[in-house]
């Protein structure tokens, strides 16, 4: 009998530059067959960074095997870049993700005994630190939704 190795499968959190990210944000999230990779903003404080990670995880994961790719979520966020928070909005193709994974992100929160409205409000004032007075980016072309032939 030939024993093969199980294939790993890995996760990572790591901190990201806002300059690095494609869009601002303050999480993001990109997955293959073998790993889910959450980048996130440093906000200063390590439960924020670990709630922002657990939230990109969760969203990550349920995008994954409900077979929304993340192409399409980064699409939609570009688009909605104007929208506090784009997968809040009932359209988002990650909606429900996005919910889930809120859910799940409070139940932690609650855990380290911290209050979803303070935390909330500190994400908002890090978001608004961080990018402000930094250059818009313009939406990279493979982001940008494609538009529909028009027939003659």
């Amino acid at each position: 009998m030939l024993l093969t190795r199980p294939k790993r499968w890995g996760i990572s959190g790591y901190l990201k530059h806002p300059l690095d990210m494609k869009y601002p944000t303050l999480d993001d999230w990109h997955y293959n067959q073998l790993e889910i990779r959450v980048p996130i903003i440093d906000t200063g404080d390590a439960d924020f960074n670990f709630l922002l990670f657990i939230h990109g995880l969760v969203e990550a994961h349920l995008c994954r095997k409900r077979g929304i790719k993340g192409r399409s979520v980064e699409i939609f966020d570009a688009a909605h870049r104007d929208a506090d928070e784009p997968g809040d909005l009932p359209d988002a193709p990650y909606h429900r993700e996005h919910q889930q994974a809120t859910d799940i992100e409070k139940v932690v929160c609650q855990m380290l005994n911290i209050s979803w409205e303070a935390y909330e409000q500190a994400l908002k004032t890090v978001f608004d630190k961080t990018f402000a007075g930094l250059p818009v980016k313009p939406i990279p072309r493979k982001l940008r939704p494609k538009k529909e032939k028009v027939q003659p």
